[in-house]
């Protein structure tokens, strides 16, 4: 299958963006032209999926949070910035054991012109400077087997890829990214007599990221993620 899509829209300002510290911005809403072209196949029987994507969106005045010459976060219309990237989606099924997939996305997220204004006169141009906070590359892979030897069991290894991208508007501060490994497994046979047993080791490898990163007020503010942790549930279906 093939298809196209051209669309335009509007944001206004949310409350938040508007009434947000002691000063309240005057903002504009925010427009977009959108224009996207995509397909998807299948191919070896159904063994192969694949999905593509390309997308472009031109915005005008798309609002943004940058840092004031007082150090403090403003919210500003941010003249044009520009997103557009490519979506793909593979799966692999060679046959009842194995499957694998990947779903990513490369992107580009700049500003085609953004000039902040600041006090007594001055001003600061980021035209031509990526967006903060917008990774150029993620990814989601999985990896899963189904043993022969123990029907009703599944295993599989999750990778989630964030590359580095940029914490502030001017370019200067950068997070290195992150990928994360994820182990799980299901179980539902018929020893269970119709319970089902599961279990997800999140974060094998305990490693120190952070799901967002940012600079605020001068500083470096990190979220943390979550560290090594393991959950395990069970379930039980009533009737069919």
């Amino acid at each position: 299958g093939r298809y196209a899509n051209a669309s335009q829209g509007f944001l206004p300002p949310e409350a938040g963006e508007r009434y947000r510290g002691t000063q309240v911005p005057t903002l504009r809403p925010s427009t977009f032209d959108s224009y996207e072209v995509g397909g998807f196949a299948r191919f070896l029987g159904g063994r192969l999926a694949v999905d593509v994507a390309l997308y472009r969106m031109d915005g005008r005045d798309e609002i943004v949070t940058v840092r004031a010459a007082d150090g403090s976060r403003q919210n500003r219309n941010a003249g044009q910035p520009l997103h557009e990237g490519i979506e793909y989606a593979v799966v692999v099924q060679p046959n009842a054991v194995w499957s694998a997939r990947l779903s990513a996305t490369n992107s580009r997220h700049e500003y085609i012109e953004f000039t902040v204004d600041e006090r007594e006169g001055r001003e600061r141009v980021f035209d031509g400077n990526r967006m903060d906070r917008a990774p150029g590359f993620i990814a989601n892979g999985e990896l899963a087997v189904r043993p022969p030897f123990a029907r009703g069991l599944r295993l599989a290894a999750e990778v989630q890829r964030v590359s580095g991208y940029w914490m502030d508007p001017e370019n200067t501060v950068r997070y290195d990214g992150r990928a994360v490994l994820t182990l799980r497994a299901q179980y539902a046979g018929r020893a269970l007599r119709g319970a089902e047993l599961w279990a997800t080791l999140l974060n094998v490898a305990d490693t120190r990221y952070a799901t967002t990163a940012a600079v605020s007020f001068g500083r470096q503010q990190f979220t943390p993620g979550l560290p090594r942790a393991l959950t395990i549930g069970v379930g039980y279906r009533l009737g069919r």
